[in-house]
């Protein structure tokens, strides 16, 4: 695994993560400047609820980065000025002029240099995200999710939010 996630044509930029070996004997991936994992598409569901959760140890949490995207019109997981939101993107919001095309929904605070478990958890009604156990607050999220592209660990869907730090054990249940 770690030669196909380190492949690199020479002149290339190396666009994937390190993998490394924590203090416990568990891995990771370590992600600096540009690194991203591409993903299959459509990794959470586009007409049923989902639960997405990810272990993460942001280097830091104040600038915007992406932990997870499933392209920019679909559903994303990120950090932003020390909290971890989520935003989702409704098919019905941009077929209907009175409804918002997307939600963002905020998480709790997060903190630099550890490891913190991040769940999403949405049941086609509401949505909320956790950080280690706690919870933010639920918001109301109704519809389907608009547009599936790719998939990607470490990174929103514009190049300026890459993710600093180390991530490991995302899951996705339905």
């Amino acid at each position: 695994l770690e030669h196909g996630i380190s492949a690199q044509a020479p002149g290339w930029p190396k666009t994937s993560p390190a993998y490394v070996k924590e203090s416990d004997g568990s891995w990771s991936l370590r992600f600096a400047d540009a690194n991203f994992v591409t993903l299959p598409q459509q990794i959470v569901p586009q007409q049923a609820g989902f639960t997405l959760e990810v272990e993460v140890n942001p280097d830091e949490v104040v600038r915007k980065q992406g932990l997870f995207t499933s392209g920019a019109n679909y559903f994303e997981l990120g950090i932003a000025n020390g909290r971890v939101f989520a935003q989702l993107f409704l098919r019905n919001g941009y077929f209907r002029p009175d409804a918002r095309p997307e939600r963002i929904v905020w998480g709790p605070e997060i903190r630099p240099g550890r490891w913190s478990t991040v769940r999403v958890s949405w049941d086609r009604a509401t949505c909320r995200v956790g950080v280690d156990g706690e919870w933010g607050e639920p918001v109301a999220v109704s519809g389907d999710l608009f547009y599936a592209r790719h998939s990607a660990l470490g990174v929103l869907h514009s190049n300026e939010t890459f993710f600093k730090g180390r991530i490991r054990r995302l899951r996705v249940g339905f």
